[in-house]
């Protein structure tokens, strides 16, 4: 039901992604009503529908085709899941039955850059936690992972930071945001010094870069990060949908 409370293309949002979210478009294929039925449905206007729709897919949440239809991402629910096995690198790490742990661990408090504020749509200047840890596998380093987090205003000045208790609960913590979804995309690299130093590798070792951005379930990012593997030190293994409207990847 649409009230005042709020704008009208907010309240088709929020009504859209419950949707979404509770899987009730699957009879129709994952196709949303054309935005005539979504006006007539909401008692509102094409334009403040296609406002509505535009900010879904700004949250990668659905597809437009011209001239055939807006489309529930195929990969919302499928990545989701996914996640919910992979919530820490350690994680990743321990599939092939290893031992994984953490050999180093640092944090440090600071402000967003231009780059760093413009992905994770916060102000230039916003306080950040900067995470880095490298991970041991079978007692040796295996992978190094940076991540940049936007801290709410109990950890924006010189207050302890929260234990650490796995990437995705500090994440939160720091944050105050919960965390539904990411994106990754994967890239091989060459070690520069600073990875080599860390990894204990020579320079130009070949790594597989994982860069993920973590979103919430409206879409909005959370926060950001890169995680380098040697990939010959874990055995990853790929899944790809073959539907070619997504191309997500999960790994495990």
């Amino acid at each position: 039901m649409i009230t005042r409370s709020q704008s009208l293309a907010d309240q088709v949002y929020m009504e859209i992604l419950s949707w979404i979210q509770s899987n009730r478009l699957h009879e129709s294929g994952g196709v949303l009503p054309s935005e005539t039925e979504l006006s007539e449905m909401f008692s509102t206007s094409r334009a403040t529908i296609r406002e509505a729709l535009a900010e879904l897919e700004r949250g990668r949440l659905v597809i437009r085709r011209q001239g055939s239809g807006t489309y529930v991402s195929p990969a919302f629910h499928k990545l989701t899941r996914t996640l919910n096995g992979l919530n820490d690198p350690l994680a990743l790490l321990q599939r092939g039955g290893a031992v994984a742990s953490v050999g180093k661990l640092e944090f440090s408090l600071g402000t967003a850059s231009a780059s760093q504020a413009a992905s994770l749509e916060i102000d230039p200047g916003a306080p950040l936690v900067t995470l880095r840890i490298l991970y041991l596998l079978e007692g040796v380093p295996a992978a190094w992972l940076q991540a940049i987090i936007p801290a709410v205003t109990k950890y924006a000045h010189e207050l302890p930071l929260p234990a650490f208790s796995g990437l995705m609960g500090f994440a939160r913590e720091i944050s105050g945001s919960s965390i539904s979804h990411c994106l990754t995309a994967l890239k091989a690299v060459g070690a520069d010094e600073h990875l080599a130093d860390f990894l204990q590798v020579p320079k130009g070792y070949p790594l597989l870069a994982l860069g993920e951005l973590y979103l919430s379930d409206q879409g909005s990012p959370i926060f950001q990060s890169t995680l380098n593997i040697i990939t010959d030190k874990i055995d990853l293994q790929m899944l790809r949908n073959s539907d070619q409207s997504s191309n997500k990847i999960a790994i495990w």
